[in-house]
Formats: C-alpha cells, structure tokens, sequence
C-alpha cells in the first residue's frame, strides 16, 4: 500500500493548551519535559494531557501498555526508529488533528544507556555502541528538534525523577539543592534542550527549572 505523506494525512493545528489548572501552557514548535515523583503522578500528567486533548496527542508508549497509546515501543532504538518515520513524514498515522506527541515514559530505558557497553548493546536493542553515552540522548534530542521545527506540533516527554534514577538505596538530593540534578539524573545536556522542565511531585506542587537562574522555581496557582 502506497504510503501518503505525513502533512497530507495530519493536520496539525498549532494550538496553545493550558493544563494543570491553568498553571501551564503547552505552545507549538516547543519541547516539554516532565519529572514525576512517582507513578500515580505519571499517570495524572497523561490523564491532564488526555482530559483536555486526547484526541489530539499522539502517544508513544515505552515499554508500558497499561496506558491508551497509539505505539508502543521496547526498546530505545525502536523509540528512535519510530521519531524518525514521524520526522520524513512516512509514518502511517490515521487521519487525524496532532497538537501534541507524547512519549510515555523515558525512564524506561534509563539503565540500559547507563549498563550499555561492547558486550551488550545487541542484547539490549542497540543497534551500535556509542561513547559517551551522551550520544543516545543527543541523537533523540536532535529527532525531537526536526519534529517540532517541522510540524509546529509540540513534545512532551514524560519521566520519573531523581527516586527513581537513584535507586531505593541511595539518598536523593538535599532539599536545598536548586540545582537541576536535584531531580534528574538524566543526562544535563539533554535536559536542558527543552523549552520547559517541569518537577511535578503533586498537582499543587510544579516546580519549573530556570535555565537563566540555574534554579527550580514554584509555578503558583492560578
């Protein structure tokens, strides 16, 4: 079956979407990235995301099908595999209005760039080995930046935070750090490649990451 384009199959109506109470707008041609403390907040983003525009987002779903998604991917090169068929317009969608793509949940494959190495990387999906590590990232990153320039469409990726990434064991950051690794152990230079990064540990507490101040900030109630 002859592929169409993916502007002929999608309109993508570059439409600003204010969630969280008002708290946040997601914007066209922009990149969000959510930490969420836990699972049950993972989940609130979505349903927030679905309850205002389902019908409009695009999910990518890694490794998780308990969630409603459109694909599910397992492992990092198939994530890869599949943004790149989103960013040539060759992707199969059906018809429908895309505002936002979502991929649900980075974390998944946060060990797996962490343990990769020569002995492994096949077993784990790679398709090759990188070094740094730092390379994955960049290569998503630079994925993402062709979609939203292309599409005027926004991103949102979701992950968990700092909890997670150092495991039950280890002690998070203290509280007086307001540096961005006080949430995230992700790659710093992949972070800071979007527009917004939001720490969500309740729907009353957003914290919003001052790329100019270097610092976590409350985003106040509307």
């Amino acid at each position: 079956m002859k592929q169409i384009a993916l502007r002929e199959r999608i309109e993508f109506p570059n439409k600003p979407i204010n969630i969280y109470n008002n708290k946040v707008t997601l914007l066209p041609n922009q990149l969000y990235l959510h930490l969420c403390s836990n699972r049950r907040i993972i989940r609130h983003v979505i349903d927030e995301l679905y309850k205002h525009q389902q019908a409009t987002t695009y999910t990518i779903s890694c490794m998780d099908g308990s969630i409603q998604s459109n694909s599910i991917v397992q492992t990092f090169t198939q994530l890869l595999i599949k943004l790149r068929q989103i960013a040539n317009g060759d992707f199969e969608f059906n018809d429908q209005v895309v505002n936002t793509i979502l991929i649900h949940n980075l974390t998944a494959f946060y060990w797996d760039l962490i343990i990769v190495d020569k002995f492994n990387y096949q077993q784990l999906g790679f398709d090759n080995i990188l070094r740094p590590p730092q390379f994955y990232y960049l290569n998503l990153f630079r994925i993402l930046q062709v979609i939203v320039t292309k599409y005027n469409c926004n991103v949102v990726v979701t992950a968990y935070d700092i909890v997670f990434n150092n495991g039950i064991k280890e002690n998070i950051a203290p509280v007086r750090d307001t540096s961005l690794q006080r949430y995230t152990k992700l790659d710093p230079s992949f972070v800071l490649h979007f527009d917004q990064i939001l720490h969500i540990d309740n729907i009353q507490a957003l914290q919003s990451f001052n790329k100019q101040t270097a610092q976590w900030i409350d985003i106040n109630a509307s």
